[in-house]
């Protein structure tokens, strides 16, 4: 099993050289199933709906007089659900094919399945993110940097520069600002790209000064440190 072998003259040829070890087809690592957080409320069955609530915001406080009543307000409840989807994937496989085997054939395939579904969970996690409204396109020129923002899923130009500090600032002033987007961890943002987005990012002479020794600190709390005679 496992061999090469002929038998169109009547007799089987083997190859003497065959390793005595298999090896596993090298994985790219998943990246984006490690952002999602996982349910504990949800069943291990195909179909389940987990009900959930959302909680809105209350309105803010204002100033009252000495004598005013304190003002009151309310908070919105909304209802979303989500439903348990299966993904499922099997290889043929007989004992006999394992004990007749030369090689270790069980625990490879045990192994190819795992890696199969990491593989496929994290594909199902990063069309999550990749279906975002909010699409970011660099445009413009390095010396004239301008960019375009879809809202609707969709890229409204093509890219025509590498992204930049200068995105990267755009794109937390928005999120910041005009979305309202909370942290990811209360505390900053998670930001996952290819090695050629890295690498356009990483070349921008202005990492290297904010990631410098006297600078990162305070760059990484969000504080500018003293600046015309300002500490802030």
């Amino acid at each position: 099993m496992l061999e090469w072998q002929n038998n169109s003259l009547g007799g089987y040829l083997t190859t003497p050289e065959l390793s005595q070890q298999m090896r596993v087809k090298a994985q790219t690592k998943q990246r984006f199933r490690n952002l999602v957080t996982p349910e504990e409320a949800f069943g291990m069955n195909r179909g389940d709906t987990l009900q959930f609530t959302k909680v809105g915001n209350a309105a803010n406080g204002r100033v009252v007089a000495e004598t005013e009543l304190v003002p009151t307000t309310n908070i919105t409840f909304t209802k979303s659900t989500v439903v348990a989807q299966e993904y499922t994937l099997g290889i043929d496989f007989t004992w006999r094919l394992d004990t007749l085997a030369k090689l270790d054939v069980y625990n490879n395939i045990i192994v190819a399945l795992t890696n199969s579904m990491a593989r496929t969970l994290d594909l199902a996690a990063a069309a999550q993110f990749q279906a975002a409204d909010l699409v970011y396109t660099s445009t413009g020129s390095l010396a004239n940097p301008t960019y375009s923002l879809g809202s609707a899923g969709v890229a409204l130009s093509v890219q025509s520069r590498p992204f930049t500090v200068w995105d990267h600032r755009n794109i937390i002033d928005l999120m910041n600002g005009t979305y309202n987007m909370p942290l990811y961890d209360d505390v900053g943002f998670v930001t996952v790209g290819s090695t050629q987005f890295l690498r356009s990012f990483s070349n921008d002479g202005t990492v290297e000064r904010l990631i410098a020794p006297q600078n990162a600190g305070r760059a990484f709390r969000g504080e500018v440190g003293e600046f015309y005679q300002s500490d802030r």
